[in-house]
């Protein structure tokens, strides 16, 4: 998982550098300590309360089968629900299979957004530039939650992928283990890709956060089948190094 400490630091100017976000957090009053003693701990300037909310499969939102204004108003009802429960960040997966459920020119629309990967809104919008503006506007942060290497979860899909999907237009770059297919990161483009990627998400979006979660890294390859930089690194976890 990468954090802000991690981002760019382009990114991180932009985010210490906007007054939306110190505005919208309740500051906690510094301890007074009692007379003659001192207190054991600072309050912290606040605390992050975050949700995750998955796209892959319209796990939590959206739903394929709803019209674009349906999916903003569903949005909106999670947004609103999270807010009075308290939580100010919410953790959109915006990238689960090398798709977007954003507009981009480097992977295809996400079929969890239209129903066909590829396919763009039937009424065009753009669901991660609107949750961004959503969150903001009741004063939570957007992180958005990539899926860094997942290429398939099902191969059996694959025939229906959009002809520009990384799994087709670069099946050199993909490891296999029973149906899924992940990229490699030992190979030198995945990594440029999956930079390239991130980098545009900084660009054009006012994220607060970009995360990794759920790498679904086949681990029981041979190690002959393994990336190079695994292989490499085998033999300092197979050490107990840290």
């Amino acid at each position: 998982m990468v954090n802000r400490s991690y981002h760019t630091e382009k990114l991180f100017h932009h985010i210490n550098q906007t007054p939306r976000y110190a505005r919208n957090f309740t500051q906690p009053a510094a301890l007074q300590p009692f007379p003659g003693h001192h207190p054991r701990a600072v309050a912290p300037k606040r605390e992050l309360r975050g949700a995750w909310v998955a796209t892959y499969l319209n796990i939590d939102w959206p739903n394929r089968s709803q019209t674009p204004a349906q999916q903003r108003a569903a949005f909106i009802a999670i947004a609103d629900h999270h807010k009075a429960t308290g939580l100010n960040a919410l953790y959109i997966q915006v990238r689960s299979q090398c798709d977007a459920m954003y507009y981009s020119e480097l992977e295809p629309w996400s079929a969890d957004l239209t129903g066909t990967q590829g396919n763009a809104p039937s009424t065009f919008w753009d669901p991660m530039a609107f949750a961004i503006e959503e969150c903001h506007k009741r004063g939570m942060e957007f992180h958005a939650w990539i899926n860094p290497y997942r290429a398939a979860g099902n191969s059996n899909n694959l025939p229906g992928f959009a002809a520009n999907h990384v799994a087709r237009a670069h099946p050199e770059w993909l490891l296999s283990q029973g149906s899924l297919r992940v990229l490699d990161p030992g190979l030198p483009a995945v990594r440029d890709h999956i930079s390239a990627v991130i980098g545009d998400i900084i660009r054009r979006y006012d994220v607060d956060g970009i995360h990794f979660d759920d790498y679904f890294y086949p681990l029981m390859l041979r190690p002959a089948r393994r990336p190079t930089t695994i292989r490499r690194l085998s033999p300092i976890i197979r050490a107990g190094l840290p």
